[in-house]
């Protein structure tokens, strides 16, 4: 599995994440192609759905992100990560910088954060 390596440090950061699951054998069956598997808990997939607030050199953005967390085909013990299956970005320029540049599943949209229930 390739491991991406991120020069960037973004600070400070807001974000809530999500822990849910969702069908294993429909996941199964999409991420076969990338020779990917996800990781099983009681008979499903897991799923992280991430929304982010911060900064980069001052310009302020939220982000959306809907991951897979995964195995690669056959499963190594040390081998698991997350699959980005979509993500979305408040900033349309750092969601097209996402899609074109490092062809991230990326869409510019309106998103709000709040820690608040």
């Amino acid at each position: 599995m390739t491991r991406a390596r991120y020069p960037v440090v973004i600070h400070p950061t807001r974000d809530v994440t999500l822990q849910g699951r969702a069908d294993l054998a429909y996941w199964t069956s999409e991420l076969a192609a990338q020779q990917l598997h996800p990781q099983a808990a009681d008979g499903w997939a897991q799923l992280w759905i991430t929304a982010t607030e911060s900064r980069f050199f001052e310009i302020r953005f939220r982000e959306l992100t809907i991951s897979v967390i995964v195995d690669s085909v056959p499963p190594a013990a040390a081998d698991n990560g997350v699959y980005l299956v979509s993500a979305f970005n408040s900033v349309g320029w750092f969601a097209w910088v996402e899609r074109n540049l490092f062809g991230a599943p990326y869409s510019s949209a309106d998103i709000s954060v709040s820690h608040e229930v």
